[in-house]
């Protein structure tokens, strides 16, 4: 989706994480991720209860009831639904629980009415001074494919959203559109930004556009004998496009000086 994306082994920052990724930490190192920040789906959600974080949480979570999900409500959209998601309930424990999305149900097809079951997003400060996000739902894997409903636009947009919430500030650098893009993000000890880009889509990209909060004053292409050159680049409020092309299947790698 071109959202920035790192795995580390003892992450200084907000942590993402799913139901399965909670058994392996101590209650030590996960009190310390729930003190950075943390997006969670409702299976983690349930799994951090279960020991004993439902404070750190703002909600109780536990599967759910057994009420069919039609819909989730999100600001005035409603999100696709990816095929195979298992919700859990979230019943918020705290008055400052935000409920940031709604999942719905419709009595038939056509019904304009659709029922609030639950929150679908519930969004918290704890006492610890981290932001919380979860998710009722539990996207996995269907017929041998990702959950490709929930690679949308605006899926992506809710994200971002919520992403920059845990964050306390904006992405320092995310990709905008719609192709099919793998980034990371990294800083260098001289303060210089590192984006790394993949195209894991099948069609080339004439000029790689980037959202950021930072004014940039140089860019530079990491070349094939492992040098930097500059890179041409145009520059607007909130945004920059790289003028390189993005061929499929082939990394890049950027660096960026910023003021």
């Amino acid at each position: 989706m071109g959202i920035p994306a790192n795995f580390v082994k003892n992450p200084a920052g907000p942590v993402m994480m799913k139901g399965g990724e909670v058994e392996p930490f101590a209650d030590e190192e996960l009190a310390r991720f729930l003190k950075q920040g943390m997006i969670l789906d409702g299976k983690a959600a349930w799994a951090l209860c279960k020991r004993g974080f439902e404070r750190e949480l703002g909600v109780r979570a536990e599967p759910w009831p057994g009420a069919r999900v039609s819909q989730e409500h999100w600001l005035a959209e409603n999100l696709m639904l990816p095929a195979g998601t298992v919700y859990y309930r979230l019943a918020p424990a705290d008055a400052n629980v935000n409920v940031a999305a709604n999942l719905m149900r419709l009595p038939w097809s056509e019904s304009g009415e659709p029922q609030a079951l639950g929150p679908a997003v519930a969004c918290f400060e704890n006492h610890l001074g981290g932001r919380i996000v979860i998710f009722a739902g539990t996207p996995e894997v269907y017929n041998g494919f990702a959950a490709f409903s929930f690679l949308n636009e605006t899926r992506k947009r809710q994200l971002i959203s919520l992403m920059e919430y845990v964050n306390r500030g904006p992405l320092s650098f995310y990709y905008p559109g719609d192709a099919e893009l793998y980034l990371k993000t990294g800083k260098t000890a001289d303060g210089a930004f590192l984006v790394s880009v993949f195209n894991l889509g099948l069609d080339p990209l004439e000029a790689l556009p980037l959202r950021t909060a930072f004014r940039i004053k140089s860019a530079e292409l990491l070349a094939p004998d492992g040098c930097w050159r500059q890179a041409q680049f145009t520059q607007a409020k909130e945004s920059i496009e790289i003028l390189a092309p993005l061929l499929p299947m082939n990394p890049a790698a950027f660096r960026f000086r910023v003021s």
